[in-house]
């Protein structure tokens, strides 16, 4: 004997898989097909007992009511000896347990039987053999399926955004679905964008009712299971619709029942055997995107309001101790408003901490937002806070906006100046990254001033020398400098000798773009060595990045190569993924630089990648810049166009001059090898305003090398004189040596 079990959620489609499988093998049991009822789940009726489920059975097999026996061993007997030897199939539709099931199981070797319920009837499986085979929401096309099949193909296909939304809504649900559809059958003037917005207008399970027919709600459906759980059971399940994330773990669970992890297992294992959570990794449980709804009602009805305060509090409060615990392995800033307790020792190593914080980040995000959206201020924005290291360093852009404005909103609210300086410290570096110049410079001005009126000379320090950062990557050495010298002014007044590593390494990069850059290395060297005395690996990367930048321009590439290198290999150890481009940026400078175009160019398009990834616009420009060069050098002219071409818009989009500069540099040298002397005359020229207008020695310093070449071209010698003398001024004022390979030939 074949038993199938088949275990679902309420709506998931069991029953009518079941009837289909029995329909569509009909042609296998010869001698017929059995089909009962069990109501394990009825809101009517009780469970059918054994004994009356039997009845049945023997009734389909064709024998009279008064020839059943009334003893129920006797009937289960007989039951059996009816079907032995015959190839017949048994569907036990809609069982509560394994106890109601293993009466009606034939003996018969020859018989199939299919069982379906919403609990996952373990004992089925473990002593009786049954094969299981759980049933999950449809896939996209699966679930569109569903709803053409009723409504058809044309309706669907004429809003075909709004009917998938509307398979979104109904969580690819098959009940759902069913329900969607009728109501459009039945109603030939509803558009599916109109049913769609019913149900995205808050009430989905209101809304996922047919009229005059309350058995087919999913409300109704979801309410069977519901009532079918223990006590225990039920309250995580209410309590689960306070969760803001879409998954909680044990510890999670245990956080909002107030209880030992060890009950909280019990009862989660206790909701997934009863298919109300699903568990998608060890340790993880998440309800169905309606359940959730339906358990958020339940908990608004049956829950008083003060003891879902406390839950949700405490959820809260977990979050925020384990984030704080699990960023202290290298993902705080040096920069920071003060806990306010000491984080405890959760965690067991950095793999761990950082395994967690991955795992929980839809979590965490959705936490920090309903913090705010719940008046829970100070929670939201310290929760923001701590995660904001981390998302810089892992490169979650969109997680890292979502919450540091979500951040923004509650410090406002509770008229919390140092708060709102801190999310808004968060979102100028953000904006940085991005590319959202004018944005950034905005929240910059709004954190300074922040800081200063809470009194945090830290904060305001950390955001003199990050407008350092910003004016650095406009290419405006000189504003640059001034911010720079303001920042370490006050640095110096502070008893924080491990935040002079990072202003030395900002300092190191305004003086390798002003061509000071014997300093530059002295400068990171200087910072690198703070680092590795703290023992911050972290630390270390940007320093390593700007001194093998400053050694490249001395002609120093060995050494810039092996920075480079450590700057990677440090990257891929910590996972960092904010320096990971300008890391490898640095190597396809230094291999084009060595004549090694190969290795070049497979640094330069993982720059670009990672850059894309990350969405770091002047990553992505430098990258651009870089690879058109290569392509220039190898000869692919025309590839080598479309990437400076592609440089130029990014850089001149967000405000970008150096970059900016570089990529009217790369195509003057195009034009020149295309013998377009007046239009690489152009380009060279724009480089050289925006170099001398922002300091850029460096840039300049390339830029009166090629113009001299090209005046040579136009026949202009005197103009080329002057260009060549300024040229090698900078290369006397500066140590620059560039390499030969990146000049116009003459």
């Amino acid at each position: 004997m074949t038993i199938s079990a088949l275990f679902g959620t309420a709506g998931v489609g069991k029953t009518a898989l079941a009837v289909h499988w029995a329909h569509r093998n009909r042609h296998r049991f010869p001698d017929g097909q059995l089909y009962v009822d069990l109501r394990g789940f009825d809101h009517d009726c009780e469970p059918l007992r054994p004994a009356e489920a039997v009845g049945q059975l023997l009734h389909g097999l064709g024998v009279p009511q008064e020839r059943i026996p009334a003893d129920r061993d006797e009937q289960v007997h007989h039951y059996r000896s009816l079907l032995d030897g015959r190839r017949m199939l048994v569907v036990l539709d809609n069982a509560a347990s394994a106890e109601q099931v293993r009466p009606l199981l034939p003996g018969s070797p020859s018989c199939h039987v299919v069982v379906t319920s919403r609990q996952r009837l373990t004992g089925l499986v473990a002593r009786d053999g049954a094969r299981p085979l759980v049933l999950g929401a449809l896939a996209p096309a699966e679930a569109h399926e569903v709803l053409a099949a009723a409504v058809g193909e044309n309706r669907l296909g004429a809003e075909p955004e709004a009917a998938a939304r509307l398979t979104e809504l109904c969580g690819a649900l098959p009940l759902a679905l069913r329900v969607a559809a009728a109501q459009l059958v039945c109603d030939p003037g509803l558009g599916v964008a109109d049913l769609a917005a019913e149900l995205d207008d808050g009430d989905r399970l209101g809304a996922l009712e047919l009229d005059g027919d309350p058995a087919s709600a999913v409300r109704r459906a979801f309410t069977l299971s519901y009532r079918a759980l223990a006590p225990g059971p039920r309250r995580l399940f209410r309590l689960l619709g306070l969760a803001p994330g879409p998954e909680v773990t044990v510890p999670a669970a245990a956080a909002l029942l107030g209880s030992s992890e060890q009950e909280a297992r019990a009862l989660l294992r206790a909701l997934d055997a009863a298919h109300l959570v699903e568990s998608p990794h060890p340790g993880r449980y998440r309800p169905h995107d309606l359940l959730r709804e339906y358990a958020a009602e339940r908990a608004r009805a049956e829950i008083p309001e003060p003891e879902r305060a406390a839950a949700l509090d405490r959820l809260l409060e977990f979050y925020l101790n384990h984030a704080g615990a699990a960023t202290a392995f290298g993902y705080t800033p040096l920069i920071r408003v003060a806990r306010d307790r000491p984080v405890g020792d959760l965690f067991d190593g950095r793999d761990a901490a950082l395994a967690w914080l991955e795992s929980e980040r839809a979590n965490l995000v959705a936490a920090v937002v309903r913090a705010a959206e719940t008046d829970r201020h100070r929670t939201a924005w310290r929760l923001a806070d701590e995660l904001r290291g981390w998302l810089y360093q892992r490169r979650h852009l969109p997680e890292w906006e979502t919450t540091a404005q979500a951040g923004l909103r509650a410090a406002r609210r509770a008229a919390d100046p140092l708060g709102e300086a801190a999310m808004r410290h968060g979102l100028a570096t953000l904006y940085r990254q991005t590319g959202e110049v004018r944005t950034s410079l905005e929240h910059h001005q709004a954190a300074l001033e922040g800081y200063r009126r809470a009194g945090f000379a830290e904060g305001e320090a950390g955001m003199l020398m990050n407008l350092a950062t910003l004016y650095d990557d406009l290419g405006d050495m000189r504003r640059a400098s001034q911010w720079l010298g303001r920042g370490i002014t006050l640095l110096r007044t502070l008893d924080r000798p491990e935040l002079l590593g990072p202003a030395l390494t900002n300092s190191a990069a305004v003086d390798v773009q002003f061509g000071n850059l014997r300093r530059a290395v002295e400068g990171a060297t200087e910072a690198i060595d703070a680092g590795e005395r703290r023992a911050t690996p972290s630390a270390t990367v940007a320093p390593l990045i700007n001194r093998g930048l400053a050694r490249r321009h001395l002609g120093e590439l060995d050494r810039a190569l092996a920075d480079g290198a450590e700057a990677v290999r440090v990257c891929e150890e910590l996972s960092q993924r904010h320096h990971e481009s300008t890391a490898h940026e640095l190597l396809a400078l230094a291999h084009r630089d060595a004549g090694r175009y190969g290795l070049a160019l497979d640094h330069a398009e993982h720059a670009l990648a990672v850059a894309l990834e990350t969405g770091t616009r002047k990553d992505e420009a430098d990258s651009l810049t870089t690879l058109g060069e290569i392509h220039r050098l190898t000869g692919r002219v025309e590839r080598a166009e479309a990437r400076f071409t592609e440089a130029l818009d990014t850089s001149g989009s967000c405000g970008l001059r150096r970059p900016e500069a570089d990529a009217h540099l790369g195509l003057a040298r195009v034009r020149h090898g295309a013998h377009a002397y007046d239009a690489a005359a152009d380009h060279a020229r724009h480089a050289l305003g925006i170099a001398r207008d922002h300091g850029l020695r460096l840039v300049e310093c390339r830029t009166h090398h090629t113009l001299a070449a090209l005046y040579r071209r136009l026949g202009c010698p005197e103009r080329a004189g002057r260009h060549t003398a300024d040229a090698r001024r900078l290369h006397a004022e500066t140590g620059y040596r560039p390499a030969a390979a990146a000049w116009p030939a003459d």
